[in-house]
């Protein structure tokens, strides 16, 4: 509760620090659950705590520091991490299945890096083209006549259609077994829901968020079940440590990017074509992983 400089910057690095750590480690522990079986359902659920997390503490955390000051709010912050803590100690097991790594995994070795990195490309620029949305809706509708209280409930209608679609997304790929098409179909939509935010008429606006909430959310368990196809017990936890340094390394540079065109270009809908052109890469990215998934079974057969 220092409310120095050094103090509150150390304590940012910290979370930072434990935030990512945490990410990758139990990223890797509900894959060594569920790799085989029903994986994007159980990533769907995990990853959607991400927007349901954010949508309560923007509820809790204002009503707490307005009745009692920053530091109640910070002691709830605290209250849920210990709980979560607690939780994990008293109630996670490994899964009976899961045995001691036989081979340690490194770069060079044992991780099959071209797919892991096909996969963290994918992850990390469906999130970012995500953030030009969260980041760049209110200004893009404000500059098209919006006012800031409109633009910004409108905008915040993605969040919410997404952590209701994201476990949807989940269970379809699961129950038909179609990853890639839910992955493809739900990129699709959102690049054009993307572009289309930027042409329709001001009326139809609040509809092509709403479809892009719908559609948004519907690729992201399936996604993050990708490292799961390729990544044996003994390289899941390199294999998503890289995974998850593509993420943050494009999530760290993708919003100064996407600020600086849009101050080129004088409009906040330069943000929205650099998620599209993302969403194309994922796209891209999606055909090359398959190819190299496709490899490695035919080599693995051709051994056997």
């Amino acid at each position: 509760l220092d409310s120095s400089w050094a103090m509150l910057v150390a304590g940012r690095v910290l979370a930072g620090i434990g935030g990512v750590i945490l990410s990758v480690l139990t990223t890797k522990m509900l894959t060594d659950w569920f790799a085989g079986r029903e994986i994007a359902t159980a990533m769907a659920i995990y990853v959607n705590s991400w927007p349901v997390g954010i949508a309560l503490a923007l509820l809790i955390l204002p009503a707490a520091a307005g009745s009692g000051g920053l530091g109640l709010a910070w002691i709830a912050v605290l209250s849920l991490i210990a709980m979560g803590l607690v939780l994990f100690v008293t109630g996670y097991r490994a899964p009976d299945h899961e045995t001691a790594p036989a081979v340690v995994a490194t770069l060079t070795g044992g991780l099959p890096i071209a797919p892991v990195v096909f996969a963290g490309t994918i992850w990390a620029l469906y999130n970012t083209a995500l953030a030009m949305v969260f980041g760049f809706g209110p200004t893009l509708l404000t500059q098209r006549g919006w006012s800031l209280a409109t633009a910004s409930s409108t905008t915040s209608l993605v969040m919410w259609l997404i952590a209701i679609t994201v476990p949807i997304g989940g269970y379809l790929a699961d129950r038909s077994g179609r990853r890639d098409t839910v992955i493809a179909m739900g990129l699709m939509g959102f690049a054009v829901m993307l572009v289309a935010a930027i042409y329709v008429p001001l009326w139809a606006v609040p509809v092509v968020f709403i479809i892009l909430g719908l559609i948004a959310g519907l690729p992201a368990g399936p996604i993050m079940s990708l490292p799961s196809l390729v990544l044996r017990a003994e390289t899941r936890a390199l294999g998503m440590g890289v995974f998850f340094t593509i993420y943050y390394v494009a999530f760290m540079i993708a919003p100064a990017v996407a600020g600086w065109l849009a101050d080129q270009a004088g409009t906040a809908a330069a943000p929205f074509f650099l998620g599209a052109v993302m969403i194309v890469i994922c796209l891209a990215a999606l055909v090359l992983f398959r190819r190299d998934l496709v490899r490695a079974g035919a080599a693995r057969l051709g051994r056997g």
